[in-house]
């Protein structure tokens, strides 16, 4: 039992002499990461309802991950497919310069980070929810303040 226990003492007291080389990795995060990814994981397919651009659809999440920029209006389908739609991922639209009008079903329980970002001839959202799940949903969509929403009844300007 001694003697275990001197080994045991002896390589605890060696081991710490042991180093191994870390390298920092000089990578920055590209904003666009999402979307990069999207293009080779998804195929552009045509839905109703898509003025001007097709999407990029995960049916597994039920998540639109990307849109072409050409889109000029968006009426969100509530399935894709047979498949149910319940978010807008992350830098969805972004970029959609000519985006003038969203109608987003209630359905939509999440709206990624930056969804709409740099979206800025986007004047209008309908959201077919209320306030309440508006404010939930949006919390950090990248919706210009200067953009119209209106829930239900309800005119609100973008959080």
């Amino acid at each position: 039992m001694k003697k275990k226990f001197s080994i045991l003492i002896i390589g605890s007291m060696l081991f710490p002499q042991i180093t191994f080389p870390c390298i920092a990795d000089d990578t920055s995060i590209d904003p666009n990461m999402d979307k990069d990814m999207s293009s080779k994981l998804y195929e552009w397919i045509k839905v109703d309802g898509m003025e001007n651009g097709r999407i990029k659809f995960d049916s597994l999440t039920g998540t639109i991950v990307d849109v072409e920029t050409s889109m000029i209006s968006a009426q969100i389908p509530t399935e894709i497919n047979g498949s149910p739609v319940i978010a807008i991922g992350s830098l969805a639209f972004a970029g959609c310069y000519a985006l003038r009008e969203v109608i987003i079903p209630e359905e939509i329980s999440y709206i990624g980070d930056l969804a709409f970002a740099n979206c800025s001839s986007l004047n209008i959202i309908y959201f077919l929810g209320n306030k309440y799940q508006w404010e939930i949903v949006t919390s950090t969509a990248g919706i210009s303040k200067s953009t119209v929403v209106e829930c239900e009844a309800e005119l609100l300007t973008a959080l």
